[in-house]
């Protein structure tokens, strides 16, 4: 019924005698919700049909291999990751230190003003 109403929409907007630019944006403007529409049903459409299958998981096949290959991907870049922050973390502590290091040298070596 709804593809029906938006062929039917579709049908007259098309057959619109567009003259000035307010009627053309007028009509762009019909198009993109007719579009809009029809995409909509089709999605509708597509969610009835996976509703519909007899698995309870909407059609999906759980396949216990293809799960432990990606927890197995998963924990790869989690230790990539892990080890990256480690590294930075790493390198930002050496910074702080050469800066606290370098900042006690130069107070040590500052000769000090006597009033």
């Amino acid at each position: 019924m709804m593809k029906a109403k938006i062929e039917e929409t579709a049908k007259s907007v098309c057959e619109t005698d567009v003259k000035d630019a307010a009627v053309a944006e007028k009509v762009a403007r019909q198009i993109g919700v007719i579009a809009r529409s029809a995409k909509a049903v089709e999605a509708m459409r597509l969610l009835c049909l996976s509703d519909n299958e007899e698995d309870e998981m909407g059609g999906r096949i759980y396949d216990p291999a293809e799960d432990e290959r990606i927890r197995r991907e998963l924990l790869v870049e989690y230790e990539r990751i892990d080890s990256i922050i480690e590294r930075k973390d790493a390198e930002a502590a050496e910074r702080a230190r050469a800066k606290a290091e370098a900042q006690s040298c130069a107070a040590a070596g500052a000769p000090t003003q006597a009033a």
